[in-house]
């Protein structure tokens, strides 16, 4: 398949101008939209996913404002990231999209849940966390952007969001599915099994979202099937996948259909998200 692959700078109106790459994907594809680490950019981010999530969705990546060739700003708030993506999927024309974050990527993608429920069809997060706050991060990361108690630590060495945060996010989602892999947090462009495990969770919701909608449609036939399609369709909070490395794992990659309420407003309040 032959994908096409577009790079341009686009205008959000009363927003700004930013930055994003394009892989058309093949044809009613679902759109997932990239969302990028702090200090990162779409492509470096991401590089690696392209092709192959292209193969089998529509790709776009964004580089978040701040960052790259995004909207130049003075002030750096999550919720304005979140609200980028849903005008630029405006822009492109598109009613609903799979946000897929990367570290503070997934707060975003978590926000614009939160922010504009109604646009967002499902969700994969990667490496990421409910709660970012660390005392032990230095003043020189803390000064890239003026985010109340940012997400990361960046001492040399150290993992940037534990293993363990991840689960927790992972086990506060209901409905959620763990694809787990060994690796740092620079996963997405040294871990040859990220893309891989990238590319099954982006399955696993547009599965999960085909189900769902297969059983609305056969509700009115038969509610009592429903009920029982839809339990054997979706994968209890947390679960891990089958086959997925256990013990040893460092990056998590979350596929989710659903995000509750209570972590969200959770995940805005630790990340001193301002609206």
């Amino acid at each position: 398949m032959h994908l096409h692959k577009r790079d341009r700078h686009i205008e959000l109106p009363g927003r700004g101008r930013t930055f994003i790459r394009e892989v058309t994907g093949p044809e009613d594809a679902p759109a997932v939209i990239l969302l990028h680490g702090l200090g990162a950019t779409g492509r470096l981010n991401w590089g690696a996913c392209y092709r192959a999530l292209g193969n089998e969705f529509r790709v776009i990546s964004i580089d978040h404002r701040g960052h790259g060739r995004g909207i130049a700003t003075r002030n750096f708030h999550l919720s304005d990231c979140a609200d980028d993506v849903v005008a630029l999927a405006d822009e492109l024309g598109i009613e609903q999209v799979v946000p897929v974050g990367y570290s503070m990527g997934g707060p975003i993608a978590q926000l614009i849940s939160r922010r504009h429920p109604g646009r967002v069809r499902a969700m994969v997060l990667c490496a990421t966390a409910c709660s970012f706050h660390d005392r032990s991060m230095s003043s020189a990361a803390l000064s890239l952007f003026p985010v109340a108690g940012s997400v990361v630590r960046l001492a040399s060495g150290v993992e940037l969001v534990a293993p363990r945060r991840q689960r927790e996010l992972a086990a506060a989602i209901p409905g959620s599915t763990r694809f787990d892999i060994e690796g740092g947090h620079d996963a997405c462009v040294n871990s040859p099994a990220f893309v891989p495990a990238l590319v099954d969770a982006c399955r696993s919701v547009r599965a999960r979202d085909a189900t769902d909608c297969a059983l609305s449609a056969s509700h009115s036939v038969s509610s009592g099937k429903a009920r029982q399609r839809r339990e054997l369709g979706v994968h209890g909070g947390g679960a891990t996948q089958p086959g997925a490395p256990r013990a040893v794992d460092n990056v998590h990659v979350i596929a989710s259909r659903a995000l509750t309420q209570h972590c969200a407003v959770s995940l805005a309040d630790r990340i001193g998200v301002t609206e």
